[in-house]
């Protein structure tokens, strides 16, 4: 293996969770079970796309897999991203909902339809990620206009805590 001495958290984080066993078994111990129990898992398929752009590509790298999910097994994109800064992203929701919208114009592009994006952040910084609704950034001054704030999470993984 060919490991760039720059970025030695990129390599191990894409040679370990590139591996499907490990992925699975990531997704069995820190999801939540109620969408491991839908998931299923022995259909989780790798994929050979990356979403990150110039722009992102200084925050994050990913691996993505697609798994069919529940009953009607409707394929969901599980995309792991490795955060790439040593202090928490004051807004993680921005960055993430660009990334995801980069998915979801790729699939418009190639006449696919679209698929719900599970973000899986893994952090690695010495400082505790504050993970938050995004409707918390906002100081809204009515009620009535949360209903236009987009309303997503992502899953976190603080390798510090570990």
């Amino acid at each position: 293996m060919n490991i760039n001495a720059n970025k030695p958290h990129d390599e191990f984080f894409k040679a370990a969770l590139g591996r499907k066993a490990l992925a699975i078994a990531y997704l069995r111990a820190f999801l939540p079970k109620e969408i491991v129990h839908k998931l299923k898992l022995a259909e989780l398929k790798l994929s050979n796309s990356s979403f990150i752009t110039a722009k992102l590509k200084k925050v994050f790298s990913d691996i993505v897999y697609t798994c069919p999910y529940g009953d009607a097994e409707k394929e969901i994109l599980l995309t792991f991203l490795l955060e790439h800064k040593s202090n928490p992203e004051k807004y993680p929701h921005l960055q993430l909902l660009r990334y995801q919208l980069e998915i979801w114009e790729s699939h418009i592009q190639q006449n696919e339809p679209i698929k719900p994006v599970m973000p899986i952040v893994f952090y690695h910084g010495k400082k505790k990620w504050n993970q938050k609704p995004f409707e918390e950034y906002f100081a809204l001054p009515d009620e009535g206009l949360r209903k236009y704030i987009p309303g997503f999470e992502y899953h976190l993984t603080d390798l510090s805590t570990l």
